[in-house]
């Protein structure tokens, strides 16, 4: 098979969606809720010199959700959806908050638009690796990089919730190692 590979420049300006790589720790299911400590440290960091706008924290599973909400000191701005329950009323009561309210949640990585002042700054728990799987397996057996691949999909998705428009601004933070 031949293809033709073409780029194009992005309509948005990249100073206005920067994504920050702040390498400190590897995070996967290996990772116990004491090794995490120097994840939610850097998590309030991030959060204590933006409590002028919202944010979100993408935690890409539930178990992740209950580590940020027990050790963030910003626990009592933050709004999460219980595993099982659509995010809906929580998305609803998130957008009518004011600046300072973060959400934590693993269920609006993608089709999910954060416009605006909805959410204009994100933390990245980890990168969004595919749990593995049988069929995971065998196609990563025809070709290595299939999983690499589904992981940077989903990230750009991720990314891509707070820039909805070019007049939007988003900071997207991913502390993961793996990076």
């Amino acid at each position: 098979n031949s293809f033709d590979y073409w780029e194009y420049n992005s309509e948005f300006d990249p100073t206005r969606c920067p994504i920050y790589y702040i390498p400190t720790m590897r995070v996967d299911r290996r990772a116990s809720e004491d090794d995490m400590r120097m994840l939610w440290l850097k998590l309030d960091q991030i959060a204590a010199k933006r409590t002028d706008r919202k944010g979100i924290v993408q935690t890409i599973s539930f178990l992740r959700q209950g580590d940020v909400v027990r050790s963030s000191r910003f626990a009592a701005h933050m709004l999460v959806n219980a595993q099982g329950e659509a995010p809906t009323r929580m998305l609803e009561q998130f957008y009518r908050s004011g600046p300072g309210t973060i959400l934590v949640s693993p269920s609006v990585g993608a089709g999910y638009d954060f416009a605006g002042t909805a959410a204009e700054w994100q933390f990245i728990c980890k990168l969004p690796f595919p749990p593995p799987s049988k069929i995971l397996k065998a196609r990563t057996e025809d070709d290595k990089e299939y999983p690499y691949y589904l992981t940077m999909n989903k990230f750009c998705q991720i990314v891509g919730r707070l820039m909805r428009s070019k007049g939007d601004r988003g900071e997207s933070f991913i502390a993961d190692e793996h990076c």
